[in-house]
């Protein structure tokens, strides 16, 4: 696993540079917090409420981390880069306990969780973490799955693992408000041409799990990682798009990014117009399992 980060690693930090639960989850202790933290800027983000009880926090455009409260707890839904203080900043919004669970284990969405107490994320991503994260006084992840659920008093918030992007990317749902976080699952652009991302088929599997929980439970909107909101219908776009991909129906053209040393193909509707709103950036050699 180490050999296949190294080439990520070193491209990501180029721009981040070094970063300083399947029942509710344990309170945290606030005498604990604090929100000075050396090195930290203090004004680094900036926040809006989108929907009653949910703020969305914007890190200088780089990604979105979300702040669900409740009437007795409050979950952060990812941290950051770890540039900024991220505490302060919760704590403006509000004074509940927080609990942290990460959608996957990339530095833009993982490495501020330093300056929390709970955190929880898929186990299957504890080594990306800890490798992308270098910060000293990491705490310890706690595993959720699918099933996993964040009892914030009023709202539930429930886990759904969706290996692709990541093998251990999660989403997470509130079925009560219509509505589901979902990092890095659900952009309008998704990478899966990453080094230890895993098969296209795996992904669309997913998407498809995904699918049928949306339609179940009639959300309405997706709160993703980068840019959005995004609507539902996104993820049908996506499983189309990579069903054009598995069928040879799109080739795409050759994609590379500043921020990896991998290059891949961007398959969109100007190659296959099932893709719609979608945009896949697979890896021609990544979309089996392989036997």
């Amino acid at each position: 696993m180490q050999k296949r980060l190294l080439g990520l690693s070193f491209s990501l930090f180029l721009l981040f540079g070094v970063f300083a639960c399947t029942q509710a989850p344990q309170q945290p202790s606030p005498a604990a917090e604090t929100s000075s933290a050396p090195g930290l800027v203090d004004d680094h983000f900036t926040y809006k409420e989108v929907s009653p009880g949910v703020w969305q926090i914007d890190d200088q455009g780089l990604s979105n981390i979300y702040l669900v409260t409740g009437t007795t707890k409050a979950l952060l839904i990812d941290s950051g880069q770890g540039k900024g203080n991220l505490l302060k900043t919760v704590r403006e919004i509000t004074a509940l306990p927080v609990s942290t669970v990460i959608t996957h284990g990339h530095p833009d969405h993982a490495c501020g969780r330093f300056q929390f107490e709970l955190i929880y994320g898929s186990a299957k991503d504890i080594e990306l973490m800890d490798f992308f994260c270098t910060a000293p006084n990491q705490p310890t992840i706690n595993p959720v799955k699918t099933g996993s659920h964040f009892d914030l008093g009023d709202r539930t918030i429930e886990v759904l693992e969706q290996p692709g992007h990541t093998a251990g990317s999660i989403v997470l749902l509130d079925k009560a408000n219509k509505m589901t976080f979902t990092g890095d699952n659900n952009n309008i652009l998704v990478w899966l041409y990453l080094g230890h991302s895993k098969p296209l088929k795996t992904y669309q599997d997913s998407l498809k799990r995904m699918n049928t929980y949306i339609n179940k439970n009639e959300i309405n909107i997706i709160y993703p990682g980068h840019d959005g909101p995004n609507q539902p219908g996104l993820i049908a776009d996506q499983i189309a798009c990579i069903d054009a991909i598995l069928n040879q129906q799109c080739t795409g053209e050759p994609y590379t990014n500043e921020l990896t040393p991998y290059s891949g193909q961007l398959c969109n509707s100007q190659y296959a117009p099932a893709c719609q709103s979608a945009q896949i950036v697979f890896d021609p050699k990544n979309l089996w399992e392989k036997p």
